[in-house]
């Protein structure tokens, strides 16, 4: 049983093994939500969570970052949701990200090998959303 704003929605729930249990939720669902497991002489107690939209990412620039690593990268896209806790995916590394607007976010890169190209991704819960890249370049030195 699905609770979004007073309302209740019941779906069907497949037993996976004695503790764990599959169900679908139901679609169009937004924003926090709650669950319980319900049987006919019992009900659990409401597991808190949040329904958001997929994010999407349109642009990430720059497309190319200093390999010393702290390069600001912005990803441009829609439903960066405020209940969302996002991160940059940069490579296999996961970075604390800033959530400027809904259609916003920027990071930090992190070290990278000069010449090399990473996925850059948005990160949600250990949910990578995008596909885009970025390469490293090595930083000119001053002399």
């Amino acid at each position: 049983r699905f609770r979004v704003q007073g309302d209740f929605v019941d779906v069907e729930a497949t037993s996976i093994n004695s503790s764990a249990v599959r169900c679908a939720s139901p679609s169009k669902m937004r924003g926090p939500s709650y669950l319980t497991l319900k049987a006919k002489t019992w009900e659990t107690n409401a597991l808190g969570f949040y329904f958001y939209e997929r994010p999407m990412i349109t642009s990430v620039t720059p497309v190319r970052t200093p390999s010393i690593g702290n390069g600001l990268i912005a990803l441009a896209g829609a439903h960066f949701a405020s209940g969302l806790n996002p991160r940059c995916r940069i490579g296999d590394v996961s970075v604390d990200a800033l959530r400027v607007a809904a259609s916003l976010v920027t990071c930090e890169a992190p070290l990278g090998k000069a010449g090399s190209t990473v996925s850059v991704g948005l990160d949600v819960d250990g949910v990578v959303f995008g596909g885009s890249q970025v390469t490293y370049y090595d930083e000119p030195e001053l002399v």
